[in-house]
C-alpha cells in the first residue's frame, strides 16, 4: 500500500494556476432578475459591486442554477474562484454546487463537487488540470437556506501553463470534493481500493 502512495504522491503536482482573461468569453445562465440589473454578464465585468442574481419575481425560479461559460478556446484549466454578492446581503449564495467542463459544450465531466461556506470571501476550488473551452458550475442549494436562489459578484477560471496527460498506471484521481475548509479528491488505485 505505501509503494501505491508513494507513486501517487510522486504523480501529484502542485496547485500553480493562473487566471484566465475573460475578454469576449460568453456567459449563460438558467435565470436572471430582469428591471433590476443583475444579468449574467456581471460575473464576468471584473466589478466586485455588480452581481448576476436568479429571477426572484414575480415567482422564484427553482433550483438547481446553472452558469456556464464559453471561454472561446481551449484552456488546461485546473481550477475556479467564486466571489458571492459584496453588498452585504448574503441571498443567492452558492451552496452545494458541482462544476463540470467541457470541449463541445455537449459532452460534460464532473471536475469537483462541495459545499460552499455563506459568507462573502472569495471562494476557490483547484481541480485537476484537463483541457476544456466550457465551465459549468451547477447550483444545488443556496448556502443559508434563505430560498431557491443563485448569486455571483464575479466568476473566474484558472488555468495551468502546461498539460501531461496523467498516467494510467498509478490509478485514477477522481472529482475534487470541496469540504467548506479543505479541498479534497480521491483516487482509485490500480488494486482497486480508492484512497481519500
Amino acid at each position: 500500500m505505501w509503494k501505491a502512495l508513494a507513486a501517487i504522491l510522486v504523480a501529484s503536482v502542485p496547485f500553480v494556476a493562473s487566471q484566465i482573461d475573460r475578454t469576449g468569453w460568453n456567459i449563460t445562465v438558467d435565470s436572471f432578475q430582469t428591471g433590476t440589473g443583475n444579468e449574467a454578464a456581471n460575473a464576468l465585468d471584473g466589478n466586485t459591486g455588480t452581481i448576476w442574481h436568479t429571477q426572484w419575481m414575480p415567482t422564484n425560479v427553482a433550483l438547481p442554477h446553472t452558469i456556464t461559460l464559453d471561454m472561446k478556446k481551449v484552456y488546461n484549466v485546473n481550477g475556479l474562484t467564486y466571489l458571492p454578492r459584496q453588498d452585504g446581503n448574503s441571498n443567492g449564495n452558492i451552496g452545494q454546487h458541482s462544476i463540470q467542463i467541457s470541449t463541445d459544450g455537449t459532452t460534460w465531466t464532473e471536475t469537483a463537487k462541495g459545499t460552499y461556506l455563506d459568507d462573502s470571501s472569495l471562494k476557490s476550488t483547484p481541480f485537476t488540470t484537463i483541457p476544456a473551452r466550457y465551465v459549468r458550475i451547477i447550483a444545488q442549494t443556496e448556502a443559508g437556506n434563505r430560498g431557491p436562489w443563485t448569486s455571483a459578484a464575479e466568476i473566474n477560471v484558472l488555468a495551468a501553463a502546461t498539460y501531461a496527460k496523467p498516467p494510467t498506471n498509478l490509478g485514477i484521481w477522481g472529482a475534487t470534493i470541496d469540504f467548506p475548509i479543505v479541498p479534497a479528491a480521491a483516487a482509485v488505485l490500480t488494486n482497486g481500493k480508492v484512497l481519500l
